[in-house]
């Protein structure tokens, strides 16, 4: 149920910030690794914001920014490492390997 709540959340921002009409979305999967990314703008997300409740990387973009917020607490809840790479569109969960 909890990794479902994360895939909806991941999902759902993947998406919305990604580019109109041509953009892509890739998902990998390993034994304990699970990433996202999405060809959305090239500009850098803002490492100070990005999982910061109630805080949006971009004022363009609709909602209220607490899904990566929501998403981070509950990896940290189960013992899971949320983190993106390379400050633009990549997203890599590692979970508990216990």
């Amino acid at each position: 149920v909890y990794f479902l709540t994360i895939l909806f959340y991941i999902c759902t921002l993947a998406i919305r910030h990604n580019k109109a009409g041509k953009g892509n979305i890739n998902i990998h999967v390993d034994e304990n690794i699970f990433s996202i990314s999405n060809t959305g703008k090239t500009d850098s997300i803002n490492a100070d914001k990005i999982f910061r409740r109630f805080s949006r990387t971009s004022e363009e973009k609709k909602g209220n920014g607490p899904g990566l917020s929501i998403v981070r607490q509950v990896c940290k809840f189960h013992g899971w490492n949320i983190e993106y790479k390379d400050t633009l569109h990549v997203f890599v969960i590692k979970f508990d390997q216990a």
